[in-house]
Protein backbone atom coordinates (compact mmCIF):
# COMPACT_ATOMS: atom_id res chain seq x y z
CA UNK A 1 0.00 0.00 0.00
CA UNK A 2 1.20 3.51 -0.84
CA UNK A 3 0.23 6.38 1.48
CA UNK A 4 1.17 9.94 0.55
CA UNK A 5 0.25 13.03 2.57
CA UNK A 6 0.64 16.63 1.43
CA UNK A 7 -0.72 20.07 2.22
CA UNK A 8 -2.80 20.26 -0.98
CA UNK A 9 -3.22 18.83 -4.47
CA UNK A 10 -0.55 21.15 -5.88
CA UNK A 11 2.09 19.78 -3.50
CA UNK A 12 0.82 16.23 -3.93
CA UNK A 13 1.32 16.04 -7.70
CA UNK A 14 5.15 16.05 -7.84
CA UNK A 15 5.30 13.79 -4.78
CA UNK A 16 2.95 11.24 -6.36
CA UNK A 17 4.64 11.44 -9.77
CA UNK A 18 8.02 10.87 -8.12
CA UNK A 19 6.70 7.72 -6.46
CA UNK A 20 5.14 6.59 -9.74
CA UNK A 21 8.39 7.04 -11.70
CA UNK A 22 10.39 5.29 -8.96
CA UNK A 23 8.32 2.15 -8.53
CA UNK A 24 5.49 2.25 -11.08
CA UNK A 25 5.13 -0.73 -13.40
CA UNK A 26 4.59 -0.41 -17.11
CA UNK A 27 1.17 -1.68 -18.19
CA UNK A 28 -0.94 -1.56 -21.33
CA UNK A 29 -4.24 0.30 -21.26
CA UNK A 30 -6.99 1.18 -23.76
CA UNK A 31 -5.09 4.46 -24.32
CA UNK A 32 -1.65 2.92 -24.71
CA UNK A 33 1.19 2.19 -22.25
CA UNK A 34 0.96 3.58 -18.72
CA UNK A 35 2.84 3.46 -15.43
CA UNK A 36 0.80 2.04 -12.57
CA UNK A 37 1.34 1.98 -8.83
CA UNK A 38 0.57 -1.59 -7.88
CA UNK A 39 -1.71 -2.12 -4.92
CA UNK A 40 -3.91 0.38 -3.08
CA UNK A 41 -2.75 4.00 -3.09
CA UNK A 42 -3.96 6.62 -0.61
CA UNK A 43 -3.48 10.32 -1.32
CA UNK A 44 -4.36 12.47 1.68
CA UNK A 45 -4.27 16.23 1.49
CA UNK A 46 -4.86 18.42 4.51
CA UNK A 47 -6.12 21.65 2.89
CA UNK A 48 -8.89 20.64 0.46
CA UNK A 49 -9.89 24.25 -0.22
CA UNK A 50 -6.47 24.81 -1.81
CA UNK A 51 -7.87 22.96 -4.77
CA UNK A 52 -6.14 24.09 -7.98
CA UNK A 53 -2.87 22.90 -9.51
CA UNK A 54 -0.53 25.74 -10.45
CA UNK A 55 2.06 23.67 -12.30
CA UNK A 56 2.44 25.23 -15.78
CA UNK A 57 2.90 21.76 -17.30
CA UNK A 58 -0.67 20.86 -16.27
CA UNK A 59 -2.10 24.21 -17.45
CA UNK A 60 -5.20 23.77 -15.29
CA UNK A 61 -8.19 25.94 -16.16
CA UNK A 62 -9.72 26.96 -12.80
CA UNK A 63 -12.72 28.56 -14.53
CA UNK A 64 -13.65 25.30 -16.24
CA UNK A 65 -13.15 23.37 -13.01
CA UNK A 66 -15.38 25.81 -11.11
CA UNK A 67 -18.15 25.66 -13.71
CA UNK A 68 -17.91 21.87 -13.95
CA UNK A 69 -18.13 21.60 -10.15
CA UNK A 70 -21.26 23.79 -10.12
CA UNK A 71 -22.71 21.69 -12.97
CA UNK A 72 -22.09 18.59 -10.85
CA UNK A 73 -23.64 20.07 -7.71
CA UNK A 74 -26.72 20.95 -9.78
CA UNK A 75 -27.07 17.26 -10.69
CA UNK A 76 -26.71 17.79 -14.43
CA UNK A 77 -25.44 15.46 -17.14
CA UNK A 78 -25.91 17.56 -20.29
CA UNK A 79 -22.91 18.03 -22.58
CA UNK A 80 -23.93 21.48 -23.83
CA UNK A 81 -23.17 23.38 -20.62
CA UNK A 82 -19.69 21.96 -20.00
CA UNK A 83 -18.74 22.19 -23.69
CA UNK A 84 -18.86 25.99 -23.35
CA UNK A 85 -15.80 25.78 -21.11
CA UNK A 86 -14.02 22.72 -22.58
CA UNK A 87 -15.01 21.84 -26.12
CA UNK A 88 -13.56 18.32 -25.91
CA UNK A 89 -16.11 17.26 -23.29
CA UNK A 90 -18.36 16.13 -26.12
CA UNK A 91 -15.76 13.49 -27.04
CA UNK A 92 -16.73 11.57 -23.89
CA UNK A 93 -20.44 11.39 -24.67
CA UNK A 94 -21.98 8.24 -26.10
CA UNK A 95 -24.88 10.10 -27.71
CA UNK A 96 -23.54 13.67 -28.08
CA UNK A 97 -26.20 14.97 -25.67
CA UNK A 98 -25.47 13.57 -22.20
CA UNK A 99 -22.52 12.23 -20.23
CA UNK A 100 -23.28 8.79 -18.86
CA UNK A 101 -20.81 8.95 -15.97
CA UNK A 102 -21.63 12.51 -14.83
CA UNK A 103 -20.94 12.45 -11.10
CA UNK A 104 -23.45 15.11 -10.12
CA UNK A 105 -26.29 13.42 -11.97
CA UNK A 106 -25.46 10.22 -10.14
CA UNK A 107 -25.23 12.04 -6.80
CA UNK A 108 -28.60 13.71 -7.14
CA UNK A 109 -30.87 12.04 -9.72
CA UNK A 110 -29.82 8.81 -11.39
CA UNK A 111 -30.80 6.46 -8.58
CA UNK A 112 -34.12 8.18 -7.83
CA UNK A 113 -32.86 9.86 -4.66
CA UNK A 114 -30.81 12.96 -3.86
CA UNK A 115 -27.96 11.16 -2.08
CA UNK A 116 -26.36 14.43 -0.96
CA UNK A 117 -29.48 15.65 0.85
CA UNK A 118 -29.97 12.25 2.49
CA UNK A 119 -26.38 12.09 3.76
CA UNK A 120 -26.55 15.66 5.06
CA UNK A 121 -29.80 14.98 6.91
CA UNK A 122 -28.45 11.76 8.38
CA UNK A 123 -25.27 13.43 9.66
CA UNK A 124 -27.26 16.30 11.15
CA UNK A 125 -29.44 13.84 13.04
CA UNK A 126 -26.61 11.55 14.07
CA UNK A 127 -23.12 13.12 14.01
CA UNK A 128 -21.58 9.77 15.06
CA UNK A 129 -22.96 7.87 12.06
CA UNK A 130 -20.47 6.05 9.81
CA UNK A 131 -22.97 4.68 7.30
CA UNK A 132 -23.00 7.61 4.89
CA UNK A 133 -22.00 6.52 1.39
CA UNK A 134 -22.64 8.36 -1.87
CA UNK A 135 -22.46 6.05 -4.88
CA UNK A 136 -21.32 7.00 -8.35
CA UNK A 137 -21.15 3.43 -9.61
CA UNK A 138 -24.24 2.06 -11.34
CA UNK A 139 -23.64 -1.69 -11.45
CA UNK A 140 -26.48 -2.40 -13.84
CA UNK A 141 -25.20 0.10 -16.41
CA UNK A 142 -21.44 0.32 -15.86
CA UNK A 143 -20.74 -3.40 -15.81
CA UNK A 144 -22.95 -4.17 -18.82
CA UNK A 145 -21.87 -1.22 -21.00
CA UNK A 146 -18.12 -1.67 -21.21
CA UNK A 147 -17.99 0.14 -24.56
CA UNK A 148 -19.27 3.40 -23.08
CA UNK A 149 -16.89 6.35 -23.44
CA UNK A 150 -17.79 7.58 -19.96
CA UNK A 151 -17.63 5.12 -17.07
CA UNK A 152 -16.92 6.74 -13.68
CA UNK A 153 -13.38 6.49 -12.36
CA UNK A 154 -14.52 7.53 -8.89
CA UNK A 155 -17.02 5.04 -7.50
CA UNK A 156 -17.98 6.06 -3.94
CA UNK A 157 -17.56 8.84 -1.41
CA UNK A 158 -17.75 8.19 2.33
CA UNK A 159 -18.73 10.95 4.75
CA UNK A 160 -18.27 11.09 8.51
CA UNK A 161 -17.73 13.69 11.22
CA UNK A 162 -14.72 13.70 13.50
CA UNK A 163 -14.78 14.28 17.27
CA UNK A 164 -14.90 18.06 16.76
CA UNK A 165 -17.84 17.76 14.36
CA UNK A 166 -15.78 18.58 11.25
CA UNK A 167 -16.71 16.73 8.07
CA UNK A 168 -14.32 14.20 6.53
CA UNK A 169 -14.68 12.69 3.08
CA UNK A 170 -12.94 9.69 1.54
CA UNK A 171 -13.29 9.16 -2.21
CA UNK A 172 -12.62 5.75 -3.74
CA UNK A 173 -11.90 5.01 -7.35
CA UNK A 174 -11.32 1.98 -9.53
CA UNK A 175 -8.61 3.64 -11.65
CA UNK A 176 -7.46 7.18 -12.26
CA UNK A 177 -4.60 9.12 -13.78
CA UNK A 178 -2.71 11.52 -11.54
CA UNK A 179 -2.26 14.49 -13.85
CA UNK A 180 -5.56 14.93 -15.69
CA UNK A 181 -8.04 13.13 -13.46
CA UNK A 182 -7.14 12.58 -9.83
CA UNK A 183 -5.19 15.73 -8.91
CA UNK A 184 -5.93 17.80 -12.00
CA UNK A 185 -9.73 17.77 -11.93
CA UNK A 186 -11.19 15.41 -9.34
CA UNK A 187 -9.42 17.10 -6.42
CA UNK A 188 -11.19 20.31 -7.43
CA UNK A 189 -14.62 18.75 -7.93
CA UNK A 190 -14.59 16.75 -4.74
CA UNK A 191 -13.28 19.65 -2.68
CA UNK A 192 -16.36 21.60 -3.80
CA UNK A 193 -18.51 18.60 -2.87
CA UNK A 194 -16.92 18.48 0.60
CA UNK A 195 -17.45 22.23 1.08
CA UNK A 196 -21.05 22.00 -0.13
CA UNK A 197 -21.82 19.05 2.16
CA UNK A 198 -20.22 20.78 5.15
CA UNK A 199 -22.50 23.75 4.48
CA UNK A 200 -25.59 21.56 4.21
CA UNK A 201 -24.76 19.76 7.44
CA UNK A 202 -23.81 22.94 9.23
Amino acid sequence: MHILTARNAHEMLPMALDRLFQIGRRRESRNGPVLQLMGPTVLCYERPLERVLFWPQRDANPFFHLMEALWMLAGRNDVEFVKRYASRMGDYSDDGVTLNGAYGHRWRRRFGVDQLRCVATNLQRNPECRRQVVSMWDTEWDVLNQDSKDVPCNTHAYFSRDESGALDMTVCNRSNDLVWGCLGANAVHFSFLLEYMAGLIG
